[in-house]
């Protein structure tokens, strides 16, 4: 596993302006909770700039923040829950997700999700591997979203988002997660940045979506979306799943 260092300034520029437009919350987690610790943006936090960079976008604003902590040099993983007691005791603010990620919404319209290497995807799937950012980087669900950025060393590192970004193609790169959860991201992210799905999430959804499954599909994306707060986007979703499987 690899990854190359990006470099292009206005990419990391990007990067360095969204993090001065964050919410107060950020800083809080960054400069106090996570002080002293080697930390990363990943996921849409670099991926948005680079995008609007990219496409010379304006006007846009990051809701969730993804940070991951290099717990790699420690003996136990990094006790996030110590970290953020306090935040817990709220849990209509403050849980977990199945990933054993802290997901917390401090306010409406922002989320700040933290997690560290030793969760990374490939290492929960009992893969026998040092944790790391390659590592991490390698077991993100979509090629788009194989980004960071170093909160330290202000660097940005890619296992193939760059490519796809400038290809305009969003496609599988691990997919840890339930097949209708997946393809409900795979189509509102394409639909999000006019992207077209690659061979690997158009492979994966004529698998699944099919004339027998696509009614009890149908009522779980809904409902995830429900949960998510996107229930609007019910009807896209599923419109294009059918377009897609001809169903």
């Amino acid at each position: 596993m690899a990854f190359n260092v990006v470099e292009v300034p206005e990419y990391v520029e990007a990067v360095k302006a969204n993090l001065k437009k964050a919410p107060p919350e950020v800083r809080h987690v960054i400069d106090d909770k996570l002080a002293g610790l080697n930390c990363y943006f990943w996921g849409g936090a670099v991926r948005q700039p680079v995008y609007h960079v990219m496409y010379k976008g304006n006007g846009w604003k990051t809701n969730d923040w993804d940070i991951i902590v290099d717990d790699s040099a420690l003996s136990e993983p990094l006790d996030l829950d110590a970290m953020f007691a306090e935040e817990l005791r709220d849990p209509k603010k403050c849980s977990h997700n199945r990933y054993d990620m802290i997901k917390w919404k401090p306010k409406r319209g922002v989320e700040i999700d933290v997690s560290r290497f030793s969760n990374a995807n490939l290492i929960r799937k009992g893969i026998k591997t040092k944790s790391s950012l390659a590592v991490v980087l390698a077991g993100c669900d979509f090629n788009t979203g194989s980004i960071a950025y170093g909160l330290r060393d202000e660097k940005i590192y890619d296992d193939g988002a760059i490519e796809g970004l400038r290809a305009k193609v969003i496609d599988f790169n691990y997919g840890d997660d339930e097949d209708f959860v997946l393809m409900a991201r795979l189509v509102m992210h394409a639909h999000d940045m006019d992207f077209t799905i690659g061979t690997g999430g158009l492979t994966f959804i004529l698998n699944r979506y099919t004339d027998e499954t696509a009614r009890a599909y149908n009522k779980q994306i809904r409902e995830y979306l429900r949960r998510k707060g996107k229930s609007r986007r019910g009807k896209e979703v599923v419109d294009r799943l059918c377009e897609i499987a001809q169903c």
